[in-house]
C-alpha cells in the first residue's frame, strides 16, 4: 500500500470551502449530496430507467437495500455501498459516486460487484432457507454496478467522447456476450461539455444536473420535467437542520480533500515506481556489465583456444616436415651408399 505522508495531505483552503457553501443547493457530488438525492425512489428510478434502458427491464418499484455488506467470515473485509437496490423483478444495483481515483479502481468495481452476486444464494441451513439451498441451480439475476464518476477513467484517444461505457464479460475470440447478469455502467462527468441550451435527453439532464445545481439559485426552465422540481427541492440547503449542515460541511470537506488526497496517493505511487523503475534499470544494468564481461571472457578464451590450436597445428607441421626431411636425408644417403658400393 502507497503511504502518503499527513504533511503532503491536500487540505481545502478556506475561501473555496466558503465560496462552496454560498451556493443555494447542496453539492449532489459530495457523499452527502448524493445519498440524499438517490436515496429518494422518484429521483432515483427515472434516472436507472434512462440509463439502464434497452438493458434492463422498465422499473417500476425498487427496494433499498442495507448498503453494509459484510464478508463471509469475520475477517474479510467488508464494503459500504453509496447506494444499493433491488427492482421489483430482482435485479441488483449498486451505485458508487467517486470523486477522486483510488488505486487499483477497476479492481474494486470487480470487488464489489461479487457481493450482490453472492447474496442471491440460499445459504442459511435451517427450514425453508435450507430446502432452497439444496435445490438452488445457480440461477443469477442480473447485476448492475453504476459508476458515477468525477474524473476520467477511460483516457483512450477513442473513448474522448464516451461519457457513459458499459463493461461486460465477452468470449474475446468469438467477440460475443459471455453472460448479461453481470454489467458495470462508468458515468464520466468530465467529458460531458453540453451546456443548458444543448440538453435533448433526460439523461443530459440528469448529468448537467449534477455537475451544474451549485451554480444556480433556482431550477432553470430548460429542467422542466417534473424529477427536476422534486431534485432541486431535495437539495434545497436551506432545508437542513443544523446537525445535518454539518454533516454535510464535513461531507463536503472529504470531497475536496479526497480530490487531492488521490492524486497526492498517485503522485506517491509514481516516486514509488520511479525509484522501483530505477532499481530494476540498476540493475539489468548490471546484469548487462555482467553480461558483457562473460562475453568479453568467452571471446578471450576462445581466442586462447585458437591460438592454442594454430600452435598446435604449427607444431604438428613442423614435425612433419622433421619427418619428411629425415625421410629425405635416409633416403639420400641409401642412394649414396648404394653408389659408393658400385664404385668398390
Amino acid at each position: 500500500m502507497v503511504k502518503v505522508k499527513d504533511s503532503e495531505r491536500a487540505t481545502v483552503p478556506e475561501d473555496v470551502f466558503q465560496k462552496a457553501l454560498k451556493s443555494a443547493f447542496i453539492d449532489p457530488l459530495t457523499d452527502f449530496g448524493f445519498k440524499k438525492l438517490f436515496g429518494n425512489k422518484k429521483v432515483l428510478i427515472p434516472f436507472l430507467n434512462e440509463l439502464l434502458q434497452g438493458e434492463c427491464h422498465v422499473i417500476a418499484d425498487i427496494e433499498y437495500v442495507k448498503t453494509e455488506q459484510l464478508g463471509k467470515q469475520p475477517e474479510d473485509r467488508r464494503v459500504v455501498f453509496d447506494i444499493h437496490c433491488r427492482t421489483d423483478k430482482g435485479s441488483r444495483i449498486v451505485i458508487e459516486m467517486q470523486n477522486g481515483r483510488p488505486l487499483h479502481f477497476e479492481d474494486r468495481a470487480l470487488f464489489y460487484s461479487t457481493f450482490p452476486l453472492q447474496s442471491q444464494a440460499p445459504l442459511r441451513k435451517t427450514g425453508k432457507r435450507k430446502k432452497e439451498a439444496k435445490t438452488w441451480n445457480y440461477r443469477l439475476n442480473p447485476v448492475y454496478v453504476v459508476s458515477v464518476l468525477n474524473f476520467n477513467l477511460f483516457k483512450e484517444k477513442e473513448a474522448r467522447e464516451f461519457v457513459i461505457e458499459w463493461v461486460q464479460l465477452v468470449r474475446m475470440k468469438a467477440n460475443r456476450v459471455f453472460s448479461e447478469k453481470l454489467k458495470f455502467v462508468f458515468i464520466e462527468l468530465p467529458k460531458f461539455k453540453k451546456e443548458l441550451d444543448d440538453l435533448t435527453t433526460l439523461m443530459d439532464c440528469y448529468l448537467y444536473s449534477l455537475k451544474h445545481i451549485e451554480d444556480f439559485k433556482e431550477r432553470p426552465a430548460a429542467l422542466n420535467h417534473e424529477v427536476f422540481d422534486l431534485m432541486f427541492e431535495i437539495l434545497r440547503k436551506d432545508k437542513l437542520n443544523s446537525e445535518e449542515m454539518e454533516t454535510y460541511k464535513k461531507s463536503m470537506k472529504d470531497c475536496y480533500e479526497a480530490l487531492g488526497y488521490y492524486d497526492m496517493v498517485r503522485k506517491a505511487s509514481r516516486r514509488k515506481e520511479l525509484k522501483l523503475q530505477a532499481t530494476v534499470n540498476r540493475v539489468e544494468r548490471e546484469r548487462e556489465r555482467e553480461r558483457a564481461e562473460r562475453e568479453r571472457a568467452e571471446r578471450e578464451r576462445e581466442r586462447v583456444e585458437r591460438e592454442r590450436e594454430r600452435a598446435e597445428r604449427e607444431r604438428d607441421h613442423e614435425r612433419a616436415e622433421r619427418e619428411r626431411a629425415e625421410r629425405r636425408i635416409a633416403e639420400l644417403m641409401r642412394l649414396l651408399n648404394e653408389r659408393t658400393g658400385e664404385s668398390d
